[in-house]
């Protein structure tokens, strides 16, 4: 009896967390987006056709990396309630796995990984 209650709580508290949990707009990725750390970086992030969305440098502190671009085959992914993709990394010439997560603040978690290394940035959303 006691299993059976404890089952019936964890099953009602998995259910009310699911139920009211804040789902992304897929395209609320779009836009420009700002990062110090990335040599002072702005990307801007479109969507495709088929709803594929990558990103463009647009702006940096290094002139060489405007027009490359960062990311690409990224699309949102409602189950996880975040973008996965490809990250570019201009500098060391390689591809990372990414996930993108929009925080509450506004800012866009954005983690590259290769096998068992990963980095984590933030990008901030320009107006």
């Amino acid at each position: 009896m006691n299993k059976l209650i404890l089952l019936t709580t964890l099953l009602v508290v998995i259910v009310f967390n699911y139920s009211f949990t804040t789902r992304q707009n897929p395209d609320a990725i779009i836009g420009k987006w700002y990062c110090e750390e990335l040599d002072k970086s702005t990307f801007q992030v479109t969507k495709d056709a088929s709803g594929v969305y990558s990103a463009l440098i647009v702006k940096s502190a290094d002139p060489s990396f405007v027009g490359k671009t960062a990311m690409k085959n990224v699309k949102y992914i409602a189950a996880k309630n975040h973008w996965e993709g490809t990250i570019i990394s201009i500098k060391r010439k390689k591809e990372l796995d990414g996930v993108f997560t929009l925080q509450a603040n506004g800012q866009l978690k954005v983690i590259g990984s290769v096998f068992l290394i990963s980095k984590t940035f933030f990008w901030k959303k320009l107006k």
